[in-house]
C-alpha cells in the first residue's frame, strides 16, 4: 500500500511539474495585450513581464525587459513604473551576487517610490541583499523598517516576509532556536490570512527546519512534508522552486541527524532534479557534496569520488564565475565613479548656468565676464584631460617596454645559464672522464682473465661512449650555430650529431622555417631537444621526423617518431611537462597524437 502511495504521489508531482506556470499562462496573455495595448499601459504590461520572466528564472530576459522598460519610464517621468522596474533589475542582480550594482538599484527605488507599498518592498529586498553580504545588522535595520510600513498599512504578504527574513537571521547566526520558532509561527499566522502561497510554503519550511535540528522528528516533518505538498502542488514558478530548498532541509536532517544515509540519497536525486532543471549551479555544487557524504558514509569509495569530482568540477566553475562577477563588479565601480564625477561637473556647469542667466537680466558685462570664466574653466578641464591622456599613453609605452626588457633579460639569463651548464659539463665532467680514461689505458690487463678482460674492455667503451653524451650534451644546450646562424642550422647541426650516433635516424624538412625572434628560436630549439631526449630514452624508435610548416599566420614545427608511444595516463611526465610550460610561454598550443605506431607532437605558434 505505502509502495502504491508514493507511486501515485510521484505520478501526481510529475504531471504538476509538467504542467504550464501561471507565470507561463500570464505571460502568454500580455503578449496579446501588448500588441494593441497604448503606451502608457505598455510601461505597466513589460513590469509586470519581467516580474513574471524573473520568478520563471530567466534571468537575463527579465533584466532585458526591465532596462528597457526602465528608460521608456523615465522618459514618460512614472515614478511607480520607475520603482517597479529597478527593484526588478535589483533582484536579479542580487540573484547574480552582483550586490554592489544591485544596492544601487535598490536605493535608487527607495527614493523613487511614490507609495507605501513600494517602499516597503524596497526596503525588504535591500534588507535580504544585505543578509547576502552577510552585514546582518544592516540587514536587520532595513527590515524593521519594512516590517513598519508593511503592519501599519496591513500589508500582509510583505509583513510575513519581513518576520521570515528576521527570523532566519536570529535561527542562523544566533542559534536561538526558541526565538526564531515564535517569529517564524507569527509570520505563518499572518501569512496564513493571504493568498500567497510561496511564502506559507517557505515558512512551513523553516519551522520544520527548527524542530528537526531540534531533534523533534515528528514535528519537524509535519511541516516540511506540508511545505513540499504545498510546493509540489502549486502552478506557480517561484513556488515549485522553492520546492529545492524543502528537499535540502531533509538531506540535511537525514545526513547529519538521523544518519539515515539512503533517506537522504533519496531527497538527493529529488533537488539534483531541480537544480539541473532551473540551471542552478551553486545548488548542484551544495547537493553533490551531500552526495558525497552520503556514500562516504555507506563506505561506497566508487560512487563518493564520482560525487566528490562533481562537486570539486562544479565548484571550479562556480569560483571562475565569481571572479568573472567581481570582475564586473570593480568595473562597475570604476564606471560609477567615473559617472559620479562627470556628474559632479555637469552639475557644477548647470549652477553655473543659472546663477548666469539670473544676473543676466540686470548685468549684461556680468554675465559675458561669466561666459568668459566659464570657456576658459572648460579649456583648461580639457587640456587637463588632454595632459592625462598623454600621461596615460607614455605610461603604457613605459610598461611595455618594461616588460620587453624583462622579457629579454630573462632570456639572457636563461642562455647565461645554459652556457655556464654546458661549460661545466665539458670542462670538469668531461675532464673527469678523460681522466679515468687515461688511466684505465695504463692497466695492464695482460694478467687479466678473459672474462675480466672482456668486461675491463666494456668499462672502457661505456667511458667513452658517457664522454660523447657529455660532449654532446654540453654542445646542445647552447650551440654556437642557434646564436649565430639560427635556428634552421641549429636544428640541422643537432640532427647531424644525433645522426652520427647511430641510435636514432633523423629526418629534417626545414624549407618553410624563418627569421624568429631570439626568444621564440630559443624556446624551440628547447622543446626539440627535451622531445628527442624523450624518444631518446623512452620510445625504442629508430627514426624521427622534424617538420616546419607556415599557415596563415600560424607556425607549426611536428616532431614525430615510430616508437612505442605511450598511454594517456603517462602523458604529464617531467619531459612532457617542460615541453608545455615553454609552449604556453610562446602563447601557443601543444597537441599530442600517440599510439603504437609512433607519436606525434604537433606545436603551433601564432
Amino acid at each position: 500500500m505505502k509502495i502504491n502511495l508514493f507511486i501515485i504521489f510521484y505520478v501526481f508531482s510529475q504531471y504538476a511539474f509538467s504542467q504550464k506556470t501561471i507565470e507561463e499562462t500570464q505571460i502568454s496573455q500580455l503578449q496579446i495585450e501588448l500588441k494593441t495595448a497604448p503606451i502608457s499601459k505598455i510601461i505597466v504590461l513589460e513590469n509586470q513581464k519581467a516580474n513574471l520572466l524573473n520568478a520563471l528564472n530567466l534571468l537575463d530576459s527579465s533584466l532585458n525587459v526591465s532596462e528597457q522598460n526602465l528608460i521608456l519610464a523615465q522618459n514618460m517621468q512614472n515614478r511607480a513604473e520607475i520603482t517597479k522596474a529597478e527593484i526588478n533589475i535589483a533582484i536579479i542582480l542580487q540573484k547574480k551576487g552582483r550586490y554592489f550594482e544591485s544596492t544601487n538599484f535598490y536605493e535608487s527605488a527607495l527614493k523613487n517610490a511614490p507609495s507605501d507599498s513600494l517602499l516597503a518592498i524596497a526596503y525588504h529586498f535591500l534588507g535580504t541583499c544585505y543578509k547576502d553580504q552577510n552585514q546582518l545588522e544592516k540587514c536587520v535595520e532595513l527590515t524593521q523598517k519594512s516590517l513598519f510600513i508593511a503592519q501599519k498599512n496591513n500589508y500582509k504578504s510583505i509583513w510575513a516576509k519581513n518576520l521570515n527574513t528576521i527570523g532566519l537571521t536570529i535561527f542562523r547566526t544566533h542559534k536561538y532556536y526558541d526565538k526564531a520558532l515564535k517569529i517564524f509561527h507569527e509570520a505563518l499566522n499572518v501569512a496564513n490570512q493571504t493568498d500567497d502561497e510561496n511564502i506559507k510554503s517557505v515558512i512551513n519550511k523553516n519551522i520544520g527546519w527548527v524542530h528537526l535540528l531540534w531533534e523533534e522528528e515528528a514535528e519537524g516533518l509535519a511541516y516540511v512534508n506540508k511545505a513540499i505538498e504545498m510546493q509540489t502542488k502549486s502552478n506557480k514558478a517561484e513556488v515549485r522552486q522553492n520546492l529545492f530548498y524543502s528537499y535540502m532541509v531533509l538531506i540535511h536532517f537525514y545526513n547529519l541527524v538521523k544518519k539515515d544515509f539512503q533517506s537522504s540519497i533519496l531527497y538527493c536525486q529529488k533537488a539534483i532534479e531541480l537544480a539541473e532543471k532551473y540551471h542552478w549551479v551553486e545548488e548542484k555544487a551544495e547537493v553533490y557534496h551531500y552526495f558525497y557524504l552520503n556514500y562516504k558514509a555507506l563506505k561506497n569509495p566508487q560512487k563518493a569520488l564520482e560525487y566528490h569530482v562533481k562537486y570539486q568540477e562544479t565548484t571550479a566553475k562556480l569560483n571562475e564565475d565569481k571572479i568573472v562577477t567581481q570582475k564586473a563588479i570593480i568595473e562597475e565601480k570604476s564606471k560609477n565613479n567615473l559617472l559620479e564625477f562627470e556628474y559632479k561637473q555637469e552639475v557644477n556647469q548647470r549652477n553655473w548656468l543659472i546663477f548666469s542667466l539670473f544676473i543676466a537680466t540686470s548685468l549684461i558685462s556680468i554675465i559675458l565676464f561669466l561666459n568668459k570664466k566659464l570657456r576658459k574653466q572648460k579649456g583648461v578641464i580639457e587640456e587637463i584631460n588632454q595632459n592625462l591622456e598623454h600621461k596615460v599613453i607614455e605610461r603604457t609605452a613605459d610598461l611595455q617596454k618594461a616588460l620587453d626588457e624583462i622579457k629579454e633579460a630573462m632570456l639572457k639569463g636563461q642562455t647565461l645559464e645554459r652556457k655556464r651548464v654546458a661549460a661545466e659539463l665539458h670542462d670538469n665532467l668531461g675532464s673527469l672522464l678523460s681522466a679515468v680514461s687515461i688511466s684505465l689505458d695504463v692497466v695492464d690487463v695482460s694478467h687479466l682473465s678473459k672474462q675480466e678482460q672482456f668486461i675491463f674492455q666494456n668499462v672502457q667503451n661505456q667511458i667513452i661512449d658517457a664522454y660523447r653524451e657529455v660532449r654532446l650534451l654540453s654542445h646542445n644546450l647552447q650551440p654556437a650555430e642557434l646564436e649565430k646562424e639560427g635556428l634552421e642550422k641549429a636544428i640541422t647541426r643537432l640532427a647531424e650529431k644525433i645522426n652520427l650516433t647511430g641510435k636514432l635516424k633523423m629526418h629534417l624538412n626545414l624549407t618553410e622555417i624563418k627569421p624568429l625572434s631570439k626568444e621564440i628560436e630559443f624556446n624551440l630549439y628547447s622543446i626539440c631537444l627535451e622531445a628527442i631526449n624523450n624518444i631518446l630514452k623512452h620510445s625504442e624508435a629508430t627514426k624521427c621526423e622534424i617538420l616546419f610548416k607556415q599557415s596563415d599566420s600560424q607556425l607549426i614545427m611536428e616532431i614525430a617518431d615510430n616508437g612505442l608511444g605511450f598511454e594517456n595516463n603517462i602523458k604529464n611526465g617531467f619531459g612532457i611537462n617542460n615541453i608545455q610550460s615553454r609552449v604556453e610561454q610562446l602563447g601557443g598550443k601543444l597537441e599530442i597524437n600517440s599510439n603504437e605506431k609512433g607519436t606525434v607532437l604537433a606545436i603551433t605558434i601564432i
